[in-house]
């Protein structure tokens, strides 16, 4: 986050990411739960306006010959495998933020089916984006541009598809990234505690 804002607003990265974790910490000491469930479902929404928006700003810049540039063997090398990873880290991820979901979903379905379909349901579609997402970005962008850019990107990005896609990536860093740090923050929060 403070890489992407740093690349974006200016200023140094670490006041950034300082600032990010002062609110994170502020809403956690305050236990500002309800301020993040109720923002949750508009959260959401936004986000998946953004990766929408992302992936339509994108699309008509793929290019069959970015998507086969990078021969089978390079997808062993931990420069290529470390982003792959980490995106698929990032699917399930969310299971951190489990434990605070299951006393509630156990009190409206004392069975626990719809637990595990949510939880079924919520890796599916999480799976099937970040697939779309991967092969969009990929087959849009050059694959060596992201070994001298940091951050998340963005302005390989709005170099293929303008500025726009530069405001819309920022937004979806700041957005997503914002809300899913604090997620996993209340969620570890709840950890200790139990």
């Amino acid at each position: 986050i403070g890489s992407t804002l740093s690349s974006t607003f200016g200023g140094p990265a670490v006041g950034w990411t300082c600032g990010y974790f002062a609110v994170a910490s502020g809403l956690i000491v305050l236990r500002l739960r309800r301020v993040l469930v109720l923002a949750g479902t508009t959260v959401i929404v936004i986000n998946f306006a953004l990766i929408a928006a992302l992936l339509g700003l994108l699309a008509g810049h793929v290019e069959r010959d970015l998507l086969t540039a990078m021969p089978v063997a390079q997808w062993r090398e931990p420069e290529v495998l470390a982003p792959v990873f980490g995106t698929l880290v990032c699917v399930y991820a969310g299971f951190a933020g489990l434990a605070g979901l299951v006393a509630p979903a156990m009190r409206a379905d004392p069975s626990g089916r719809s637990l595990v379909r949510g939880v079924v349901y919520n890796n599916t579609v999480s799976t099937a984006i970040y697939a779309v997402w991967v092969v969009v970005t990929l087959g849009s962008t050059p694959p060596a541009a992201y070994l001298t850019e940091g951050a998340a990107g963005i302005s390989v990005m709005a170099q293929t598809a303008g500025p726009a896609a530069g405001l819309v990536g920022t937004a979806f860093v700041v957005v997503a990234m914002g809300m899913a740090g604090l997620t996993l923050s209340f969620a570890l929060a709840d950890l200790v505690v139990e």
